[in-house]
């Protein structure tokens, strides 16, 4: 099994990295300041700082990521806090909890983060998509346009095209400029403190349905529990000893696993465009479609174990039967808050797969001696 692992990561690499990458999974990872790294990056390290020149891409994984140099490529990063106050020369999709934009991008930044904030010395000629608690296009001119949807928003830049976002809290600063128009999908109208209101506002009133007036929701959810029971009582000592390798790095996991999420469907469309390879891209197809399913499932189940760990009840090898119904029912209602409901399931789809791969990796068969 880690023969077969190292070899689909090694695939993926080779065919999302143009077959040159420089990995690297130290607690810290720097590029100092007059370094040059001709190649892409690849980082599952906890801190990662770019201070110097990266002529390529850079994959990240991490807690937080600081970037004052240069990237000529495409950023891809999910860390707990990303920062970008040098330049990139491709777009940035970065997922986090606080994401800061203070510098020069030159293709689209698409960033999902309870806080997504734009700062006056920040400068998007491309696209900014966003999925975030709040959004604060605090100064600073994104060249495209804004789409996406944040709990709380805050505009005060310049927008070359049209803004188009789904909000709750919306609040305008005295700088803000959109020519092209602003459309915003509100639950209720705008109160009166939301500040200086641009001539070209476009105000659409949306009630949605509630998620628990859906039979689906249900549906999805007892089906969720039924696998998860059949996995927990079948593979036992393999879902215990899964249990153990995430709880050792939960950060390392949920970066790997990130990284994994982004890697495998390129690595999929690649190998469907060669042709010749399309059965090897169907069978990493279901093997990346079951993982993505089990991913959640196993995510509640260690947060239910989790819990009742904290609640006393230590034993070796306690029954998964409640913590796994505790544990999913906690991570499916929080993955249906409104705005940051989608952070929260990437996160646990991140931190379960990452968990997945980080075993199997590690997994290690018990070779037979021979006698001479």
């Amino acid at each position: 099994m880690k023969h077969f692992i190292a070899m689909l990561l090694a695939v993926i690499v080779l065919m999302t990295t143009g077959f040159s990458a420089d990995y690297r999974g130290d607690q810290s990872v720097r590029v100092n300041a007059g370094d040059s790294l001709v190649t892409d990056l690849i980082s599952g390290s906890r801190y990662v700082d770019i201070l110097g020149y990266i002529d390529g891409d850079v994959y990240s994984g991490c807690q937080r990521m600081n970037v004052e140099g240069e990237v000529t490529d495409d950023i891809f990063s999910g860390a707990q806090e990303i920062i970008i106050k040098g330049k990139v020369g491709g777009m940035v999709v970065s997922a986090g909890q606080y994401i800061t934009i203070e510098g020069e991008v030159g293709g689209d930044v698409i960033a999902f983060g309870a806080e997504v904030r734009v700062t006056p010395l920040a400068h998007i000629k491309g696209n900014l998509f966003v999925g975030s608690g709040s959004l604060m296009l605090d100064g600073g001119r994104v060249d495209g346009w804004i789409k996406g949807g944040a709990g709380q928003l805050y505009l005060n830049g310049s927008v070359g095209e049209q803004v188009s976002l789904e909000a709750g809290d919306v609040r305008f600063g005295g700088d803000y400029n959109a020519p092209q128009g602003t459309k915003l999908t509100l639950k209720k109208y705008l109160d009166k403190d939301a500040g200086n209101l641009p001539a070209n506002l476009e105000i659409v009133i949306k009630k949605q349905k509630a998620f628990y007036q859906s039979g689906f929701f249900y549906w999805s959810l007892i089906a969720m529990f039924i696998v998860g029971l059949l996995i927990s009582l079948i593979f036992k000592n393999f879902t215990y000893n899964l249990l153990n390798v995430a709880g050792q790095n939960i950060l390392k996991n949920a970066g790997v696993g990130f990284l994994f999420l982004i890697a495998v469907p390129i690595a999929i469309i690649i190998l469907a465009v060669l042709i010749l390879t399309i059965p090897a891209a169907l069978i990493l197809l279901a093997f990346f479609l079951i993982l993505l399913y089990l991913s959640s499932i196993f995510s509640g189940l260690y947060v239910g174990k989790y819990l009742f760990g904290l609640m006393g009840k230590k034993e070796e090898r306690p029954s998964l039967v409640l913590p796994l119904i505790v544990g999913l029912l906690i991570i499916v209602l929080l993955s249906r808050l409104p705005f940051i409901g989608w952070l929260i399931k990437l996160a646990v789809i991140s931190f379960g797969m990452g968990s997945f791969v980080v075993y199997l990796w590690g997994f290690k068969k018990v070779e037979p001696t021979t006698s001479k």
